[in-house]
């Protein structure tokens, strides 16, 4: 939905009411997006005390499902997640030009999580941790392959 509503921006219409109606999502979408990830931990500090009450927790399972909701830091990861969504739907709009600063603004980010990842360790389970920081790891990866086949990547014959 964030790639969708950030790709349709900057084409906006006002033509037909098809077009207008499509303009409108599109910027209430835009408005909204962002306010998703403080939502999150809005929700979780004000109910933390209920997210023992299992009822309550069944409700509500997906915003923090496999997070150890009793460390303080650990509930930032889904927000954090949402955050990431959404900075890499804005750099691939933005800067459609300038593809070396999408890829150092998701590194930057991947860097920020996996250290965020490690000190933190949010999942209940070890091997949910483990396998959240070999994600970020194989992310890592691939963000430094893509740095050879951007502009940043002067060489021609490393390119190819």
């Amino acid at each position: 939905m964030c790639m969708t509503t950030f790709i349709s921006l900057p084409v906006l219409s006002y033509s037909t009411w098809y077009e207008i109606l499509d303009s409108v999502m599109a910027l209430l979408s835009f408005g909204l997006l962002p306010t998703v990830p403080l939502f999150v931990i809005g929700f979780l500090h004000k109910f933390r005390e209920k997210l023992k009450d299992k009822e309550f927790r069944m409700k509500f399972l997906t915003l923090y499902f496999g997070v150890n909701t009793r460390r303080p830091f650990a509930k930032l990861v889904i927000p954090l997640f949402l955050t990431r969504r959404l900075l890499f739907a804005i750099a691939v709009v933005v800067l459609s030009e300038y593809t070396a600063f999408q890829i150092m603004i998701n590194l930057a980010f991947s860097v920020f999580y996996l250290a965020f990842l490690i000190h933190v360790k949010p999942m209940i389970d070890p091997s949910f941790n483990l396998l959240e920081v070999l994600n970020e790891i194989t992310l890592l990866t691939c963000y430094y392959c893509c740095i050879t086949y951007s502009d940043y990547m002067d060489n021609i014959d490393i390119r190819e």
